[in-house]
């Protein structure tokens, strides 16, 4: 909607996270390419990284929960 809208042009209500905001459109920039394009790989790169360790923490989580582990160090010590 927000693509579509008009310079000054007040759009029906968001929902984000926890609120609802009205938005206005005050003013509309043409985009570089090229720099658009650099900033969407490094954005995904962040994205896919943060996806990699929140499944690698998990997949380790469930691993410790599962594993069935003895403690030996007193015959050690």
């Amino acid at each position: 909607a927000l693509l579509a809208a008009e310079v000054g042009q007040i759009l029906p209500p968001v929902e984000i996270t926890r609120a609802y905001v009205i938005v206005k459109l005050e003013n509309r920039e043409d985009i570089d390419e090229v720099d658009w394009e650099v900033k969407r790989e490094v954005i995904r790169k962040s994205l896919l990284s943060q996806r990699e360790n929140e499944v690698l923490g998990a997949w380790v989580t469930e691993l410790r929960e599962k594993a069935d582990i003895v403690d030996n160090r007193k015959y050690y010590f």
